[in-house]
């Protein structure tokens, strides 16, 4: 069991910052969890993040406890649902801004929502974050099978990266 979220956590972004991540626009304002995203799937990798969003954002390990991240139904991506005792490893990014969390909006599409989660990064602090959950509403496109990150990696990740960087649904 990871440690409980008390509160929030602020950050102060900086210019330098601003130039590690190498996206424009990105304002000087200290910000918390708004700033956050969790991927536990496609999105860890970082060429699919950056197809996405149009820039490199600096992540790290992190874990989701009480969730747990099976295949979407007939696709090769998963989705996350509440779950008692499970956990979900993934990568926690900063620096997310508002452009970027429209453009993941758009990406994930009506399947998903973005919800606020708390989380435990790899030094066992707590963060607040967001994520993207299942809809309750269509929680029955999840099957029950666990996503494997390695098997995604090495039998669909090349034509999923394609069609990211075409724009396509996935």
């Amino acid at each position: 069991m990871h440690a409980p979220c008390w509160g929030w956590t602020a950050v102060r972004s900086s210019p330098d910052n601003n130039r590690k991540t190498g996206c424009p626009g990105k304002v000087n304002l200290e910000y918390d969890f708004t700033m956050r995203l969790f991927a536990y799937g496609t999105l860890q990798f970082p060429d699919v993040l950056s197809a996405v969003t149009g820039c490199h954002l600096e992540g790290d390990r992190a874990v989701l406890d009480d969730y747990a991240c099976y295949l979407v139904r007939g696709k090769t991506y998963p989705g996350i649902t509440p779950e008692h005792e499970a956990s979900v490893e993934g990568v926690v990014y900063t620096g997310v801004g508002e452009a970027h969390f429209r453009k993941l909006d758009r990406f994930e599409g009506e399947l998903y929502e973005r919800v606020r989660v708390c989380l435990t990064d790899s030094e066992g602090n707590p963060l607040q974050a967001w994520t993207y959950v299942i809809r309750d509403a269509l929680c029955d496109q999840l099957t029950r099978t666990p996503w494997n990150k390695k098997d995604f990696e090495l039998e669909h990740l090349p034509a999923f990266l394609k069609k990211c960087r075409a724009g396509e649904p996935a």
